[in-house]
C-alpha cells in the first residue's frame, strides 16, 4: 500500500492505497516474508501490467538483531518467481571476497572465558563483497545472498532473463546442517570443500518480456522486473 497523510482541521487524515492504483510508478519491494496471498496476488497483477518493479527478497529470514541465525520462511512471493523460472537455491552464497568484520570476545584462543576482551578481524564469507561489474559499478557488499538458480533457456523466447550481478569465480554454496545454517563469524566455513557448489553464482536477475499469471489468468508482453536475492543489502548504507 501506499500511504498518505494530509492535514485537516482536526489534525491529520491517513489514506491508504493500493499499489495497483500507481502502475505508471516504480515499485521498490525491500522483503517479502509480510506479504499475504492477497498482497502476492496484487503484486502479481501490478508486474503484470509491465509496471517497473524491483524486489530484494530470499526464502530466508536472519534474526540481525540476535545471534544471526537463519530461519526458512514460508514466502508466497518466492513461489510465484519460480513459476517465471526465477528460483532461489536452498543455500546460501558465500565468498572467499567478502567483509572483513573486527568482532569483540571475552573468550580466548581455545574458547574459553578470559578476564580481558581481545578485539579479532574476521573474513566472513557469508557477506560476500562483489566485483566491479555493469551494474555496480563500484562492487558491493552483500548480506547472506541466495543464489539464483535460472533457466537454460526460458521456456518462451520471447521472454528474457538477464543476471545483473554475480559472484566472484571463488564462491560456493554454503548448505544447512539439520535444517541449521551456521553463521557464526568466528566458525563458519572460511574456504570452500571439495563437495560444494562452486560459483560464479547469480544474485540478481532482470525479467523482461512476456509473462504469465501464476494465480490468475493473466498475461503480459512487456513485464520489466528485476530480483535481488538479498533484502539486507539495501538496508544499510
Amino acid at each position: 500500500v501506499v500511504q498518505s497523510v494530509l492535514p485537516s482541521q482536526t489534525g491529520t487524515t491517513q489514506t491508504l492505497y493500493p499499489f495497483t492504483a500507481y502502475p505508471q510508478t516504480p515499485l521498490l519491494l525491500i522483503g517479502t516474508s509480510q506479504l499475504t496471498a492477497d498482497d502476492t496476488e496484487s503484486l502479481e497483477q501490478f508486474v503484470l501490467s509491465g509496471a517497473k518493479t524491483f524486489i530484494a527478497t530470499t526464502p530466508y529470514e536472519v534474526d540481525i538483531n540476535g545471534a544471526w541465525n537463519t530461519s526458512a520462511q514460508n514466502d508466497k512471493v518466492a513461489r510465484l518467481l519460480s513459476a517465471w523460472g526465477i528460483s532461489f537455491k536452498k543455500t546460501l552464497t558465500a565468498d572467499i571476497s567478502n567483509f572483513r568484520l573486527t568482532l569483540t570476545s571475552d573468550e580466548d584462543s581455545s574458547g574459553k572465558q578470559s578476564a580481558d576482551t581481545r578485539t579479532e578481524a574476521v573474513n566472513y564469507p557469508l557477506w560476500p563483497v562483489i566485483r566491479p561489474q555493469t551494474n555496480a559499478l563500484n562492487g558491493m557488499t552483500t548480506f547472506w545472498p541466495c543464489a539464483i538458480d535460472l533457466p537454460e533457456q526460458p521456456s518462451d523466447l520471447q521472454t528474457a532473463l538477464v543476471p545483473l550481478l554475480v559472484t566472484s569465480d571463488a564462491s560456493w554454496q554454503l548448505k544447512p546442517t539439520e535444517g541449521r545454517f551456521e553463521t557464526n563469524p568466528f566458525i563458519v566455513q572460511k574456504v570452500s570443500e571439495k563437495n560444494d557448489e562452486k560459483g560464479p553464482f547469480t544474485i540478481a536477475v532482470r525479467l523482461t518480456g512476456k509473462c504469465s499469471g501464476f494465480y490468475t489468468t493473466q498475461t503480459c508482453d512487456h513485464a520489466d522486473l528485476i530480483v535481488m536475492g538479498d533484502q539486507y543489502a539495501l538496508s544499510t548504507m
